[in-house]
């Protein structure tokens, strides 16, 4: 089984969540960030990732939280890199000194 609804709107876009269910697991996955929103095993009463109910509380309170990783799956000290051979200067969205899983604009925040 696979449904898509209308969970969220970000920026005048609207935020899908797609429910997948096959073999007694159902996942709920949104298009922002790719995140997997709940996961649920039949027989089981508790989910078996953290989510938030809704979508207004994610972008601000949980930028990272269920998303995926992206371009970067930690973080990068001071934000430079070298890249074919010359360094580079990254987004300086941790602590305003390192890069954090690909910046303010990482796979985690955007419309998939």
């Amino acid at each position: 089984m696979t449904a898509i609804e209308r969970f969220g709107v970000l920026d005048a876009a609207s935020v899908e969540r797609i429910t997948v269910a096959a073999h007694g697991l159902t996942a709920r996955v949104m298009t922002w960030g790719a995140v997997l929103q709940d996961l649920r095993l039949d027989g089981h009463p508790q989910p078996l990732v953290q989510g938030i109910e809704s979508f207004a509380p994610y972008p601000e309170l949980s930028a990272h939280f269920g998303a995926i990783v992206g371009r970067v799956a930690n973080r990068i000290g001071g934000a430079r890199a070298p890249i074919g051979g010359r360094l580079c200067e990254l987004d300086c969205n941790f602590l305003d000194r390192h890069m954090l899983h690909g910046g303010r604009d990482g796979a985690g925040r955007r419309l998939w």
